[in-house]
């Protein structure tokens, strides 16, 4: 393990028997059990079922279905409670609704996934909210039946035969034994196309209510902020440029996160301090 100062800043990768992180110092106990469970799950998703097709193209599933199983587990097992599930839930709401990226199809992330942010985050959120869909969309047409028996299915399959790895055809065939008419057309749209997954179609089991909140709008290209240091692309309607921020801007520190609740700060040559709410407006889930 390796500590380190930036808040935010945090990654892990688990090895045989073990597991390496980099963290940020003063993490909550609670982040340290998710990551742990994260990781950890990748022994079933990566480690004993492999997949298929290129990586990038199958993140919503090896990673979005990891964060989802990851606080599921983490849930039933008490290591979390209910509250802090739901918790976790709407911050992935919040996440994936808000996301700059949330329309982008899944060739995008095969393009983009090291090279954008937003882009790379965007299958864990994708993916977990498609968990959530299915896991309804399956009780739906059985109570007794969920996501689980799913992946149970999957795990079998893939170790019935060597060289069976996962697929979306896979995946959609064993679909087909919980939901008769299948899901070509759920993958084609919310994986593939890249269309927003509609939780009102499965909201039975699903206490959702709307509320309005900002979508996250730094104002300007993160990315050139990250690797170079300088304010590029500012939206001059944005609140970054309200602040006073301009094209060009030379940054010598920053204290962002994607979350429109917060403040973002940055901090140009000559300690110029610029401080606004990257935030529009919208109406999401929780």
């Amino acid at each position: 393990m390796i500590e380190g100062d930036t808040p935010n800043s945090m990654g892990g990768t688990a090895l045989h028997n073990s597991f390496a992180f980099f963290l940020p110092s003063g993490m909550e106990p609670q982040n340290y059990y998710l990551m742990l469970a994260h990781e950890y799950f990748h022994s079933w998703l990566g480690g004993k079922i492999h997949r298929e097709e290129q990586e990038e193209l199958t993140k919503w599933f090896t990673e979005g279905f990891t964060d989802y199983y990851s606080r599921v587990l983490a849930m039933r097992s008490g290591i979390i409670s209910v509250n802090d599930f739901i918790l976790e839930c709407n911050q992935f709401f919040r996440n994936y609704y808000l996301s700059p990226v949330l329309n982008e199809p899944n060739t995008r992330i095969q393009t983009d996934f090291w090279k954008k942010h937003d882009v790379e985050k965007l299958p864990y959120y994708r993916g977990f909210m498609f968990a959530i869909y299915l896991n309804n969309f399956i009780k739906l047409n059985n109570k007794d039946n969920s996501l689980d028996n799913v992946m149970l299915d999957l795990f079998k399959a893939t170790q019935a035969t060597k060289d069976k790895k996962f697929s979306t055809a896979l995946f959609k065939n064993i679909m087909k034994k919980y939901i008769p008419h299948g899901i070509d057309k759920e993958i084609a749209d919310f994986i593939e196309k890249g269309k927003t997954i509609d939780l009102s179609n499965v909201t039975t089991n699903l206490p959702l209510q709307k509320i309005n909140m900002g979508v996250f709008d730094l104002g300007f290209d993160l990315d050139t902020l990250v690797n170079e240091y300088v304010i590029k692309n500012i939206d001059i309607k944005s609140n970054a440029y309200k602040a006073g921020l301009r094209e060009g801007n030379k940054a010598i520190g920053w204290d962002i996160t994607h979350n429109p609740d917060q403040i973002a700060t940055i901090i140009t040559a000559n300690n110029n301090v610029f401080k606004y709410r990257p935030e529009q407006k919208k109406d999401i889930y929780q």
